[in-house]
């Protein structure tokens, strides 16, 4: 279905769509005569008496169909005018004209989601983008281009409070006339443009200063096995044919096997202690599930669907047991034990393993999507972006050691913490200080988060470290 046959048609019928900068109206013109949608209104930035005569009769047109058409509108500044309330907005090939002006066009994304999220109603207020090819800088664009050299479209619509959730093939629409090339009434190509629809995100809450141990404790404690709509439910739902925790005969207990069962085990607090040197003072509790009646053959069976072939190292238990690491591509999801006929399968270390994916974060809040013998995980967010930020300082008295300054790093920023790497470490000759600098990756993967977010947090990370650790930062 045409992408804005199918945006338009769910809208409200109380609610209309916002058309902006549609500098001819032929676009809401295609839109009332192609698919009968007149739950619309129609806008565009020119007065009527600077329309071309093509622009002027698509206006008599729309407004003969009953559409409400306004002229003189700025797409950037929507506030200042009074709209009912909306379904969205539309928004096709924004461009302030000219060549060579990424940077501009930057700037007029970054006020129009501004624009558009101090108008939004809901959560469901969808806000639709049209970009010819390479301009949006993803991975789904056909002609991909560095971020770098992209509208950074993702990253602009955080500053109104968006997300990123389809992005779709633009549609050849009849009677539509796309102009404006280098700012004139001259058509330009469409080809390979894509539509990104945007929805409004929840904006991140931080677990800063007095709560920052809440996040790892609440992962640790209320663990995977407890959160309904954690992907290891979705996984033992359509793998195990488990509907919900009430259906499995569910207990906590430490490693302790029984002959004979199979123990669906969360490593992912191992993962985290192990990857990201976390300092927790409590000792950490793994949590097994029985489950009965199942047995290698079976778990076997299950990754051999997704045409995965787990393989058996061999290695020493003890002296009465040999015990096999299973593994798929080299992944470690488990281990077995011949003699004991005891199984353990590590569920997040196999989720992430036949999803393709290694960050840890998407175990939680994120949808699996299987289609024939292939499993994605899905986030909230599509494609969102990762910024880099350093920060270097000199030492005090008492070093901080890259353990701890990653475990600080964690308790701060939580899951929106992607990677953390030391890049550099030197003594000063004159001073006998010691300076290091890290890399921290940061990422939200569920929640609205701008640049300007990070750079405020990143700071504020910084003045926590002075303050605790009495380190100066440079």
């Amino acid at each position: 279905m045409n992408v804005f046959k199918e945006v338009l048609t769910c809208s409200d019928k109380d609610k209309p769509f916002l058309i902006v900068g549609d500098g001819n109206f032929s676009f809401s013109r295609a839109v009332v005569e192609n698919f009968g949608i007149k739950n619309i209104i129609s806008s565009g930035f020119q007065s009527f008496d600077d329309l071309s005569d093509m622009a002027k009769e698509n206006v008599n047109i729309l407004k003969d169909e009953g559409i409400t058409v306004l002229h003189g509108i700025d797409a950037t500044a929507l506030k200042k005018y009074e709209f009912p309330i909306l379904s969205g907005i539309v928004f096709n090939f924004p461009h302030v004209g000219g060549k060579m002006k990424i940077q501009k066009n930057r700037e007029l994304i970054q006020l129009f989601f501004t624009s558009a999220g101090s108008i939004q109603s809901s959560k469901d207020f969808k806000v639709c983008v049209s970009l010819c090819q390479g301009q949006g800088g993803i991975p789904e664009d056909t002609v991909y281009r560095t971020w770098e050299n992209s509208w950074k479209i993702v990253e602009m619509a955080a500053y109104g409070g968006f997300i990123l959730k389809e992005v779709k093939k633009f549609p050849k629409i009849d009677s539509y006339m796309e102009t404006g090339y280098r700012s004139l009434e001259k058509r330009f190509h469409t080809e390979g443009s894509s539509v990104y629809i945007f929805v409004g995100g929840e904006r991140a809450s931080f677990p800063i200063y007095g709560n920052r141990d809440c996040f790892v404790r609440s992962i640790l404690y209320n663990n995977l096995w407890t959160l309904n709509d954690s992907v290891v439910w979705q996984f033992m739902n359509h793998v195990f044919h488990i509907a919900q925790p009430k259906d499995l005969n569910f207990e906590f207990e430490e490693l302790s096997y029984n002959p004979y069962e199979i123990y669906m085990c969360n490593s992912f607090s191992l993962h985290l202690q192990l990857r990201l040197d976390t300092n927790l003072k409590e000792p950490i509790v793994k949590h097994f599930v029985k489950l009965k009646r199942w047995n290698f053959d079976r778990i076997k069976a299950v990754f051999d669907n997704f045409g995965y072939q787990i393989t058996e190292v061999f290695s020493d238990c003890d002296t009465h047991c040999s015990k096999h690491t299973l593994s798929t591509d080299n992944n470690i999801v488990g281990s077995a034990c011949d003699q004991c006929c005891q199984i353990v399968v590590f569920i997040d270390a196999a989720i992430l393993s036949l999803g393709k994916e290694t960050d840890w974060r998407l175990l939680y809040h994120s949808r699996l999507v299987f289609k024939q013998n292939m499993m994605r995980i899905v986030t909230e967010s599509l494609y969102p972006v990762a910024y880099t930020f350093d920060i270097s300082f000199w030492d005090s008295h008492i070093p901080l050691s890259q353990k701890l300054f990653k475990s600080e790093a964690l308790l701060f920023f939580a899951n929106i913490l992607k990677e953390v790497h030391l890049v550099d470490s030197y003594i000063c000759i004159k001073t006998n200080k010691t300076s290091k600098c890290y890399r921290n990756v940061y990422q939200s993967l569920w929640y609205v988060l701008s640049k300007a977010d990070i750079q405020n947090l990143h700071s504020n990370f910084g003045k926590l470290l002075e303050e605790k650790y009495f380190v100066k930062v440079r």
